[in-house]
């Protein structure tokens, strides 16, 4: 459970403030000039509090500090990340949506993109799940949202099954595992496994451990 700022290239040291049942939507935050954006976004909002999942974007928080630092922070701290693309978007703000997509992949969030249909995206992501806006995709994408609840209960399964062996990775399925469901009881017993070992996790893996446990 090391984890290495994205920018910086060295372990992290800040302190993450985790939002447990929370989605990173990455978008264009205006939506201006793309109909399409307004209102692929509208149902992604609708679901989301159907599912009384929190909804988060770049302009949730204002921190004063380094955007980029920020716009890290928010995509560590969630669960879940939904990327909405449409050919109307300029260029570089696809970028920035596919560069937040791909930070969100790599520390093993739950993703899904929506995209228009006549929209491409990257060969270097096709192999992440995505929605076309067609057809009642509201469904597709209420599907995606119970097989993350699904999930939860499968990283509690795994986090049984090797927390003997290895404890800093059974806390971090844990982790996961709360961070979808919000649920206390996994997070006690996450605290209840790092008192037991304590004495078998190195120093740096404690730092986000104890993070996590806050």
């Amino acid at each position: 459970m090391i984890v290495y700022h994205p920018f910086e290239g060295n372990i992290a040291s800040d302190p993450v403030k985790y939002t447990p049942k929370s989605c990173f939507v990455m978008t264009q935050l205006s939506g201006k000039n793309c109909p399409h954006i307004i209102r692929i976004r509208r149902v992604v909002s609708r679901l989301l509090k159907k599912f009384n999942i929190k909804e988060i974007d770049a302009a949730s928080t204002i921190t004063g500090g380094d955007y980029m630092s920020k716009i890290w922070k928010q995509t560590f701290s969630c669960p879940i990340g939904i990327a909405i693309i449409s050919n109307d978007l300029p260029s570089r703000t696809i970028g920035n949506i596919f560069y937040e997509l791909g930070l969100m992949d790599s520390y093993g969030k739950e993703t899904l993109v929506i995209k228009t249909v006549d929209c491409d995206i990257p060969s270097d992501l096709n192999r992440t799940e995505y929605i076309n806006a067609e057809n009642r995709y509201s469904r597709k994408i209420e599907s995606f949202l119970n097989n993350v609840k699904d999930r939860a209960n499968y990283y509690e399964i795994i986090a049984d099954n090797i927390e003997m062996a290895d404890p800093v990775q059974a806390i971090d399925y844990m982790r996961r595992a709360y961070l979808i469901t919000g649920d206390k009881r996994i997070k006690n017993n996450a605290s209840q496994l790092f008192k037991a070992r304590k004495s078998e996790i190195d120093k740096q893996s404690q730092f986000f451990i104890k993070d996590f446990l806050r």
